[in-house]
């Protein structure tokens, strides 16, 4: 059985570069309305579940 190590980089991405730009504009209002640090991985999925769910 031979095993292959998964390579990763990490600006790899499966969002294609339109829908990358939606999903970061929409994760910035959140962050503009709260005014606050700290929540940056929550932003980014709460905007890519509301843009993939719309």
């Amino acid at each position: 059985m031979v095993t292959r190590k998964r390579e990763t980089r990490q600006d790899q991405t499966l969002l294609s570069g339109d829908l990358r730009a939606r999903v970061a504009a929409k994760a910035f209002s959140f962050y503009e309305r709260r005014d606050e640090d700290g929540y940056d991985l929550e932003d980014w999925l709460e905007a890519e579940r509301r843009i993939l769910t719309d």
